[in-house]
């Protein structure tokens, strides 16, 4: 604990003396720019002036939690004289001096952003203060009273454009009360023009709306909306589409069809088409939510582009509208370009990283791909893949893994047998998917299995924000291949693994539901969800009958079908606090039951906890359950629980667009649902005091196809040590090679953990 506290000394004092030496890179007679003072004669909303620092006042050295560690690197890797610093120099910036503050400019910015906020007759003087050779702007308000909004006067209802602007009045952004804001009358403007556009205005402008202000009082208004007198007649029209017209593009010759295929004529057929790019009409005319006839919409414009685009079978898909000729109907000739992507590809992926299980892990992929099978975009898919974990660190046995499998699959954009689903609309069209799957995996000294599987997934959208995914057929088979005399011993000694590991089948179905909310404009959070549940046994097992004999129960292909119920669900949630820091929370809950002809959930449904992705201050599989903890090799890298939780939490902070930080807590912990006397404590009987606690730091480098991610963890609480010694803060020792090895985890990964 000691050295712990000299190490936590020195870098603070590190600190301290480099922020000391902050302004070494400043000119003679000038200074470091140390950001803005505000002091106003009058009340005003902080937020305002939070929001002109941010979009409009100079800023200072980018801070992380107080200090400026751009200005750091600079100072300390920069050497004057030199041409062109290296990529680490660049992570640093140079001082921001006083001098490259134009005070004047900034003024005139922050009174148009004052004004825009409702002060309307507000006033301000900026002086700099100046300390050594740092300096401040001190800015001096005088905001005066602040503008709120009357009433929202609409244009007398009457039939056409003036009626659907009315219609729109209840989601109007302009409430009574409410302070006169610029921006919100701006945004206003649009959201009218978005409605008008889905309503088949097609041709209407927003510039075409305008407010006039009358004044009730003194620092109170009524707004009227009115219509311009300069708009176009065609634009207060609404508009239907005509004839759709598909033009194929060859991906190949890039030849076009010269006169494009119209959606239902007799000639729209497959073969009507360019054999590159073949694709039935009834592909289009189920992606298409624009039909003919109906007004013209555009969210059902862009959503259309973005179903035929997610069948990832086109590279380029564009609208083009023109006037129908003897426009007196308003109708829209509707011609849709697209390119199809080529029909046979080939994919190769290679990987590699540590894993928080202390595995240096890499797989090799490689997969052929037809993207358009029969002319619906349905596409067959065939992927083999290999890996291996390799232990780099640590003496467990079992650390080391290899695997060989494949999978085909079949994806058709469409349910089958054919039944409707109302999506509502979304930009993604139905699936049914078929796959069959088979693998092998291979732990030397210990085990070998190998997985098959077979189902059949429907996966599809009810609204934008729920996806399901519907397994009604889940087939696998889990065979224990062969296994070491050691692994063979455990076996007999722990009842739980020899049912978790013995060769069964797996028939059942499973249902996903995942609810996600994006970030709206000018929303602050993020929420998604989901729950699974997956069944085995329940159908079949009212069938079968039990087989005599020790080895009896209920079997199928001389294999005792597993059955077993499991249910999890997990809650995500992302608070930004500004573009450059933002807060990720998560919560896993899992829960698994078998009964009838299984005592214990297969291998391959079990709950584990520790890793890359879970609690990275412990390593995969070496947590639990409960206050268990093993002291056999052949025990500590496969332990697993009945149920779990999992919380995290994690600030994310961005350095720039492609460095990132990171620091997380995270607490959890795997049990048993049956009591084991070989694992005593493994049962959830306290399960509150069992929780494990870690906490870590994390970097990220972003390259926006790619995101590397190295998180280091390091265990705060251990559930298997006795009862009010489960806190281990008292025993850091950064200093201690011993304690590093045994706590510091080290994870590398791909993408973000959640």
């Amino acid at each position: 604990m000691k050295h712990s506290l000299r190490l936590a000394f020195f870098l603070l004092w590190s600190i301290l003396l480099a922020g000391c030496r902050l302004t070494r890179h400043v000119p003679e007679n000038d200074y470091l720019y140390d950001g803005n003072r505000f002091s106003t004669t009058d009340s005003i909303d902080t937020g305002v002036l939070r929001d002109a620092e941010k979009k409009v006042l100079a800023k200072q050295n980018a801070r992380f939690i107080g200090i400026p560690y751009k200005l750091i690197i600079y100072n300390t890797l920069h050497k004057p004289g030199k041409t062109k610093d290296g990529w680490l120099q660049k992570l640093g910036e140079p001082p921001v001096l006083l001098s490259q503050i134009d005070t004047l400019a900034m003024m005139m910015r922050l009174r148009q952003q004052l004004f825009a906020a409702g002060y309307f007759k507000s006033e301000l003087h900026a002086a700099p203060e100046k300390t050594e050779k740092k300096a401040q702007i001190h800015y001096t308000i005088r905001p005066g009273k602040r503008y709120r909004l009357g009433q929202v006067v609409y244009p007398p209802d009457s039939a056409g454009i003036l009626h659907e602007i009315r219609a729109a009045a209840d989601s109007s952004l302009l409430k009574p009360g409410d302070f006169l804001r610029l921006d919100v009358l701006a945004r206003e403007r649009e959201r009218i023009n978005e409605h008008l556009k889905n309503e088949g205005y097609f041709l209407f402008n927003p510039e075409q709306l305008a407010f006039r202000a009358d004044t009730l009082d003194g620092y109170r208004n009524d707004l009227h909306l009115f219509l311009k007198n300069t708009s176009a007649p065609n634009t207060l029209k609404t508009w239907k589409i005509g004839r759709i017209v598909v033009h194929n593009n060859d991906p190949v010759t890039g030849d076009s069809t010269s006169h494009g295929i119209r959606l239902g004529e007799k000639s729209d057929t497959k073969n009507a088409l360019p054999k590159a790019a073949g694709y039935r009409s009834a592909l289009y005319r189920n992606a298409l939510l624009l039909k003919e006839g109906d007004l013209y919409s555009k969210q059902k414009h862009y959503l259309s582009i973005q179903r035929l685009l997610n069948l990832e079978t086109f590279q380029f898909v564009k609208f083009s509208f023109t006037q129908h000729p003897g426009d007196s109907a308003n109708l829209l000739t509707t011609h849709l370009y697209v390119t199809p992507t080529k029909r046979y590809r080939m994919k190769f992926e290679v990987s590699a990283g540590a894993k928080g299980n202390n595995y240096l892990g890499s797989k090799l992929s490689s997969s052929l791909l037809n993207s358009n099978v029969f002319g619906g975009a349905e596409k067959l898919q065939l992927q083999i893949q290999g890996g291996g974990d390799v232990q780099f660190g640590g003496n467990r046995l079992g650390a080391n893994s290899f695997n060989f499998g494949g999978n085909l699959s079949l994806a058709l954009p469409r349910l089958l047998p054919r039944f409707h689903i109302d999506g509502g609309l979304n930009p993604t069209l139905p699936e049914t998917k078929i796959s069959i799957s088979t693998n092998y995996i291979k732990v030397p000294k210990l085990f070998s299995v190998v997985l098959t599987g077979l189902s059949l997934d429907y996966l599809f959208r009810s609204n934008r924000k729920a996806e399901h995914n519907l397994t009604p057929l889940d087939v696998g088979t889990f065979k224990l291949r062969s296994a070491s005399p050691l692994f063979d011993s455990a076996l007999v000694l722990v009842p739980t693994l020899r049912q978790t590991f013995r060769s069964q089948l797996l028939v059942g179905s499973a249902y996903r539901l995942w609810v996600n909310a994006p970030f709206a404009p000018g929303y602050w959070f993020q929420g998604g969800g989901g729950i699974k549940v997956k069944a085995s046994g329940n159908l079949l097992g009212l069938v079968l009958q039990n087989k005599p004999g020790p080895d009896g129960g209920k079997q199928l292909a001389g294999l005792p079908i597993a059955q077993f119920i499991k249910m999890e669900g997990e809650l995500r949630g992302y608070v930004k606090a500004n573009a450059s820091n933002t807060l990720a929370l998560r919560t896993l809950l899992g829960v698994g039951v078998a009964y009838g002809n299984s005592s214990s959930l297969p291998y391959t449904e079990q709950f584990f906890i520790g890793g890359s992705n879970s609690l990275r201050a412990f390593r995969a599989g070496t947590l639990g359950p409960g206050s268990y903890h093993s002291t056999e090799k052949v025990l500590s890298n496969i332990e697993y629980g009945d149920f779990k939780i999992e919380m995290n939490a994690e600030w994310r902070h961005s350095v720039s667009s492609t460095v990132k930080l990171a620091t997380f807590v995270e607490a959890g912990n795997v049990w048993l649902r049956r009591k084991d006397p070989a694992k005593p404590g493994a049962d959830l009987s306290y399960f509150l005091s069992e929780l494990a606690v870690g906490t870590g730091l994390g970097l990220r480098l972003d390259f926006s196809l790619l995101v590397l991610r190295f998180d280091l963890g390091i265990p705060l609480r251990k559930p298997w040590y006795e009862k009010g010694n489960r806190w281990v803060i008292d025993e850091f020792a950064l200093t201690s090679r011993t304690w590093r090895r045994q706590n510091l985890v080290l994870n590398i990964g791909v993408g973000y953990p959640f």
